[in-house]
């Protein structure tokens, strides 16, 4: 692996427009609306790249992806349904504690980990928005920006993140796929 410091470092709009390009696809995918804090065409002629790919979007949105993210929540004592009904300030003192708290429970060995938190993220978004508690949302994208921009911010993790989506949705096309004497021969 080569030193980071030849590693392409983003900018915090790219990071910025992954992680609305993120949130929007998710919810698209569940035919809500969402506006974005910051307009994305405008994130687009400040950013270097375009990582957000289908594969990821697709990863994040998948069912079995969700209930994983919402059991590693689980871990970290974030509950959805309290978080929804306290008041604005509370909420985002909450995410900001939870999420933070999120990236260390991560289970170590977890080939698809680095996708559970950008699950997570989602799916509180998601939540935020049946509820109509859309306010929420600002709350889950800063907190999610800073930590992935401190953090992960780095070209070669997003790259990274995309291969990750793509065999989990390949893995996940089999399993839920498969007919039932599939792999037997019968002769």
């Amino acid at each position: 692996m080569e030193d980071l410091e030849e590693e392409i470092y983003l900018t915090i709009e790219t990071v910025a427009l992954f992680a609305e390009e993120c949130i929007f696809y998710v919810l698209r995918w569940y035919n809500l609306d969402w506006f974005p804090p910051v307009n994305r065409e405008a994130l687009r002629r400040y950013s270097m790249f375009d990582l957000f790919t289908a594969q990821i979007g697709n990863a994040l949105a998948h069912e079995c992806l969700i209930n994983e993210s919402r059991s590693v929540g689980d871990l970290t004592s974030f509950n959805v349904e309290a978080w929804l009904q306290m008041p604005v300030d509370e909420a985002r003192v909450y995410v900001n504690q939870h999420f933070l708290h999120f990236t260390f429970v991560l289970p170590g060995g977890h080939q698809f980990k680095h996708l559970l938190l950008w699950t997570f993220a989602c799916y509180l978004c998601h939540q935020a928005v049946i509820r109509n508690r859309r306010i929420f949302i600002s709350h889950v994208f800063t907190q999610l920006l800073h930590i992935m921009h401190s953090n992960y911010g780095y070209l070669r993790y997003y790259e990274y993140l995309h291969t990750k989506a793509t065999s989990y949705n390949r893995i996940h096309f089999y399993l839920h796929n498969r007919q039932i004497d599939e792999g037997y021969r019968t002769e």
